[in-house]
This record gives structure tokens, C-alpha cells and sequence, in this order.
């Protein structure tokens, strides 16, 4: 049974940073072959979520698809929403948009590098990071049991308990 997964990230289509944390977990746990498509889709901030670009070009991709199922996750950092009430507002926004519209959720606790590396990065630094990410074999600090959190904690996401629902994992 085919699959395809519209993976909707926060980070711009230059950048591609989200992405390459994302691929090296699927590729990491999940058997992804020739029945799995990923696509992403950038978000370019998070405050673009409902934006009718981004929400035509998830369209395209999910009307174009010849596969059986078919999946929206949206993929977003957390940011200071413990502290923030904007922040919280924005996520809360977010989740009810996904609930909505029967996608996925992923978040990653404050945002994805703290996740991966357990610090925070400036904008300029996260390039650099990523490819430190992509150069060595792990997922540097991030375990299976930190990425699959069922709850907001800082350096945790739940994008295992989110996928576990749609891949298969591998042995």
C-alpha cells in the first residue's frame, strides 16, 4: 500500500533545515522505500500555517498523488510557549487548524535544534549546524524516548508517536 506524506516545515525552501533533522529520524527508525513518498512543504514561519499558497501547493500535492493513503503533517516548533502567550496562542491556533483538517501535528520542544542538540541556535548558525548534523551517523543528543513525547517538555518532540501511526518502524 502506497503512502505519501506532505511534510509541512517552518524553515524556508533555501534554508531546508527542518528538513534535514526530519529525513535523518525517518531514515533513522522507518523502513522508507519506493512506497513512500515524502514532499515537503515550507512553511516559511510558522505564522503562515493557514496561508492560501502554502494550503494550494498541499492541495496540488495530495490531488496529484496517485497514493493510496495520504498524509498532512505539519511540523512547528514549540517556541517559548511556556512563558509566551502569544506563543501559546499561535500553537493553540495551529492544533485546532490541524484538527480541523484531519492533519498531523508534530512539535518539537522549544524548536528543533534544542531537540536534536539540546541548544538553541541564532538564525546565522543553524546552516552550520545542520551540516554538523548531517555529517555524523546519529541523531546527536535526541533518543527514541525524547522523540516520542505525548506531551510539551523542553528538548522532547512527538514525531515518533505521529509517525509510528502511519510507517512502518524498523527492526
Amino acid at each position: 500500500m502506497s503512502k505519501h506524506l506532505v511534510l509541512c516545515v517552518e524553515t524556508t525552501h533555501q534554508a531546508k533545515t527542518d528538513q534535514a533533522y526530519i529525513d535523518k529520524t525517518l531514515k533513522a527508525f522507518y523502513k522508507i522505500n519506493a512506497d513512500v513518498k515524502l514532499t515537503y512543504c515550507n512553511i516559511n514561519g510558522k505564522g503562515n500555517y493557514n496561508k492560501k499558497n502554502l494550503l494550494k501547493q498541499i492541495k496540488e500535492n495530495i490531488n496529484q498523488s496517485p497514493a493510496d493513503e495520504k498524509y498532512v503533517i505539519y511540523l512547528i516548533d514549540t517556541d517559548n510557549f511556556e512563558s509566551n502567550p502569544e506563543d501559546r496562542q499561535l500553537n493553540m491556533r495551529i492544533e485546532q487548524f490541524c484538527n480541523e483538517n484531519s492533519y498531523k501535528l508534530v512539535w518539537f520542544c522549544r524548536n528543533i535544534e534544542e531537540v536534536y542538540w539540546h541548544k538553541t541556535y541564532h538564525e546565522k548558525e543553524k546552516l552550520n549546524a545542520v551540516k554538523k548534523f548531517n555529517s555524523g551517523d546519529s541523531l546527536q543528543k535526541a533518543t527514541e524516548f525524547s522523540l516520542s513525547a505525548t506531551s510539551y517538555s523542553k528538548k522532547k518532540s512527538n514525531i515518533l508517536k505521529v509517525l509510528d501511526e502511519i510507517l512502518i518502524r524498523k527492526i
